[in-house]
């Protein structure tokens, strides 16, 4: 399964519970906001429309979420969706690289460990699939999460803190503490 040796491997382990750990603890802080904006402003929706539209939880990927999120604020706070659509270019950044440390699979050479092979499909809709190796440097990726954590984490805290403020939760079992 590895051709590393004992230690380069255990080494290596390291390396990619660090950096899949930091993506994807992030990935849970964004993920769950965004949730809860999609819950209020689903309420929203159907308080003006009197239509409840039900939110799959079950297949509600990060990508489906960040689009749920988008459309809903743009479709009932057009204030705060024009004021926050360089949150939306980060999300998608961020979103990219959160997919391949969830998602992908990783290869070490054992020479210079500062940098790792991803092996990721070329193109997901395509049939039959391809995977193809991309090498990263750790530096790269840990660069990568650091400037989504300063471009996103102000930003979507203070749209769901506005979301929040705007929102007179009539569905009490739902908000309730």
């Amino acid at each position: 399964m590895s051709n590393l040796s004992d230690k380069a491997f255990f080494l290596t382990q390291d390396l990619e519970i660090n950096i899949r750990g930091r993506y994807l603890r992030f990935s849970a802080s964004v993920e769950g906001l965004m949730t809860k904006c999609i819950i209020y402003l689903n309420e929203v929706k159907t308080k003006a429309s009197g239509i409840e539209e039900p939110i799959d939880f079950m297949n509600f990927t990060f990508s489906k979420k960040e689009v749920k999120f988008k459309a809903l604020l743009e479709q009932i706070y057009i204030d705060l969706f024009q004021a926050n659509t360089t949150l939306f270019e980060h999300l998608s950044k961020f979103r990219d690289m959160r997919n391949k440390m969830a998602h992908c699979y990783f290869t070490w050479d054992e020479t210079d460990l500062s940098y790792l092979t991803i092996w990721d499909l070329e193109n997901k809709k395509d049939r039959p699939h391809k995977i193809v190796p991309t090498k990263h440097s750790m530096h790269e990726i840990s660069d990568l999460l650091n400037q989504s954590v300063k471009a996103i984490t102000n930003d979507l805290n203070n749209v769901a803190l506005e979301v929040v403020q705007r929102v007179t939760p009539e569905i009490p079992y739902m908000f309730e503490a």
